[in-house]
Order: structure tokens, then C-alpha cells, then sequence
């Protein structure tokens, strides 16, 4: 009887150990998930304009707020799995070379068996969500595209990445122009929008140049990396200062021309009146905390031209102008600050540090002149006058 209890008690034991290393794991892999998947990389940085072509587009079609509802949350869907598949391949592909290049990823503390399986997570994300969209043949072709997109920049035999002016041109088609297509697809698919092309144009350039613009400046800031890794890209097979014409000449212009176009198009005087704070908040930046306005070199302490304008100010225009037709526009206002709340919280934080410390001393200081003047010029000033005149009339007797 006694061999059989402790038999029981081992099994127990064992199975409990079990239960808990399994949890252990579990909640490990939950810890390090949005590392793995940089999420962080991605989700405030590459969504935000895809979600303001969403919103262009109703603005522009009057279409009602709570038709929106579908196209936003496939279009939030497409992204997150994209997201996902595109970090997932990358990292997975480019395993070796980042050990060669000494860069610490999180998946170089993964296991090959779990590599595997996350990419196999990563792939049937993908295609759920594909055959969510099988109905919807236009966003369909811009998500597969978008997909495709980031498979030839890194699976080999085609690996884009390493290919010269291929790897810019396809990330940047995948990361940028495709969501911004799909995003206007989702609306014409789900809402029946007539296509504006003008907005539909300016955008897509907007986000192609931009998109081109952070390609380039990622690229040049991993240089001397790449190089250790025998990496060739455009930045280390040519030369530098070719990529900074090429970036500040010639994509930076067509992308100014595209936002004049569409600030046109929308007549969004919104859309004008940020785009003006935007240019003061800058302005104030450079002025107090010595930041480096860049277009695509790499600079400390630096900030990229325009980018924080299409990432928060200009989709909030879209949502309020259209807020002003149809009042619950504003939930969907709230909805995005939500859903992006880290460049609310980052622009509200500079706004306000601004307001406080830079602009409230000088209001408060003009204030103090203005009172030192009034109540000096009468209390002293009117007396001296006074005894001019006096002495004024004496030499007159």
C-alpha cells in the first residue's frame, strides 16, 4: 500500500510540475509576443495612414459612421496579421545574419522548434484573414499583394533585400502604398464609395514618398551593420550621397506637391489649420529642445519631417470635418486616439511642456510689463510732467 501511495504522490508531482512549467512557458511567451512580433515597430507608425484614407474616404462620400464599423476592423485586421507575417518572415530569415551582425533580436532566444512554429502561426493568421476577404475580390488583391510583398523582400530564391533599389521600392509598396489601396478598396467593398482620384492619388503618393523616405533613412542608418553582416543593400552597394539626392530632391518635393493636392481636393480647412500648428510645433522643438529636422539622413535627436502630421493631426481633420455633418463622427474621433494612444499622449505631453514652461513665462511676463507700465507712468510720470509745466510757466514770468 505504501509503494502505491508514493506512487500516486510522484505522479501527482510530476503532473503538477508539468501543469506549471506549461504555464510558466505560456506566460513567457505572452511576456515577450509583442516583442517578437515588434509590434511596436509597426502599429503607431504604419496604420495611422491607412486609417486616415479610410476616413478621407467617408469624409468625402458622406458616408454614415456606423457604416464604418466593418471596413475599419478588417482594415485593422489586415494590418495586425501583415504586421505580424512581415516581422515574423523577416526575423526568421534573417536569423544568421543577425547573429554575424551581433544585433539582439528576441527571437534569437527562441528555440528552432518554436521559430517553426511561430512562423506557422504567422502564415495561418494570414490566411484567415484571407478568407475572411474571399467575397471582396479588390481588398483581397491588395492584401495578398501586401503579403506577397513582404515574402519576396526576404524568402529566398527572390530575396528583394538584397537585390539594390528593389528592396526600398517593394518594402515600401508593401508597407505603405498597398494599405492605403486596401484601405479604399474596404470602402468601396463594404460601402459603396464612388472613388474620389484625386484624394485617391494624392494619398497613395503621400504614402509611397513617405514610406520611400523612412526605407531610405532605416537603411542608411543600419549601414555600418549591414556592411559587418556582408549585407548589400542600396545603402552600403551605393553610393550615400546619391540616396540623399535621390530622398531629398526628388521624393521629398513629389510628396509636398501630393499633400498640396490633397489638402486641395478634401477642402478640409482643418486639415490647413494643423498642418499650420504642426509647422509651429516643429519650429518650437528645433527652438527649445535642439531636436534635428530630418527628410532621410540619420541625425541624433531627430525628428521626421511631416511624419507626426499624418500620423495623428491629419486623420483627427478628416474625423472632425466630418464630425461637423454628422455628430457621431466624434466617437470614432475617440475610437483612433484609443487605438493610437501613444502619439496623443506624445503630442499632448509637447503641447502642454510648450505651454507651460515656454509660452505661459512670456504671457505671464508681457502681462507684468503691462501692468509696470500703467501704474508707473501715473504714479511717477504725471508728477514730473507737472513740475516741467511749472517750471515751464516760471521762466515764461
Amino acid at each position: 500500500m505504501s509503494t502505491l501511495s508514493q506512487e500516486k504522490e510522484s505522479n501527482t508531482n510530476s503532473s503538477s510540475s508539468k501543469h506549471i512549467s506549461i504555464k510558466r512557458r505560456l506566460h513567457r511567451y505572452l511576456a515577450i509576443s509583442p516583442k517578437l512580433v515588434r509590434i511596436n515597430e509597426w502599429w503607431d507608425f504604419k496604420l495611422p495612414l491607412p486609417v486616415c484614407a479610410l476616413f478621407a474616404a467617408a469624409y468625402n462620400g458622406a458616408i454614415a459612421p456606423s457604416a464604418l464599423l466593418a471596413p475599419v476592423g478588417m482594415l485593422l485586421s489586415c494590418g495586425f496579421t501583415a504586421g505580424v507575417f512581415a516581422s515574423v518572415i523577416n526575423d526568421f530569415t534573417d536569423f544568421k545574419q543577425d547573429q554575424d551582425a551581433q544585433k539582439d533580436k528576441v527571437i534569437s532566444h527562441v528555440s528552432h522548434r518554436n521559430r517553426i512554429a511561430i512562423l506557422t502561426l504567422s502564415i495561418a493568421l494570414v490566411a484567415l484573414n484571407a478568407f475572411l476577404l474571399l467575397d471582396k475580390t479588390a481588398s483581397l488583391t491588395c492584401y495578398l499583394a501586401t503579403v506577397g510583398c513582404f515574402a519576396f523582400y526576404s524568402v529566398k530564391p527572390l530575396r528583394f533585400k538584397e537585390r539594390g533599389w528593389l528592396a526600398p521600392i517593394t518594402i515600401t509598396i508593401g508597407e505603405h502604398l498597398l494599405p492605403i489601396l486596401l484601405a479604399f478598396a474596404l470602402m468601396t467593398d463594404y460601402c459603396a464609395w464612388n472613388r474620389s482620384w484625386p484624394l485617391l492619388l494624392s494619398l497613395s503618393t503621400i504614402a509611397f514618398c513617405l514610406g520611400a523616405r523612412g526605407i531610405l533613412w532605416h537603411l542608411l542608418g543600419d549601414r555600418e551593420a549591414d556592411i559587418a553582416a556582408g549585407v548589400s543593400t542600396v545603402a552600403t552597394s551605393d553610393n550615400s550621397d546619391r540616396v540623399l539626392f535621390i530622398g531629398c530632391k526628388v521624393i521629398f518635393p513629389l510628396e509636398l506637391s501630393a499633400l498640396a493636392c490633397l489638402l486641395y481636393a478634401s477642402n478640409s480647412s482643418l486639415a490647413l489649420w494643423l498642418l499650420g500648428t504642426h509647422a509651429v510645433i516643429e519650429l518650437l522643438h528645433y527652438r527649445y529642445f535642439m531636436t534635428n529636422s530630418i527628410v532621410i539622413s540619420p541625425a541624433p535627436n531627430h525628428r521626421f519631417v511631416l511624419f507626426e502630421y499624418y500620423q495623428l493631426m491629419l486623420p483627427l481633420a478628416f474625423i472632425f470635418t466630418a464630425g461637423q455633418h454628422q455628430s457621431w463622427y466624434y466617437a470614432w474621433a475617440l475610437a483612433f486616439s484609443l487605438l493610437f494612444v501613444r502619439p496623443v499622449y506624445r503630442t499632448t505631453r509637447v503641447i502642454l511642456h510648450l505651454l507651460r514652461y515656454r509660452t505661459y513665462p512670456w504671457c505671464r511676463y508681457l502681462l507684468r510689463m503691462r501692468k509696470f507700465k500703467r501704474t508707473y507712468t501715473v504714479e511717477y510720470f504725471e508728477p514730473l510732467a507737472t513740475t516741467s509745466q511749472l517750471v515751464d510757466q516760471h521762466s515764461k514770468h
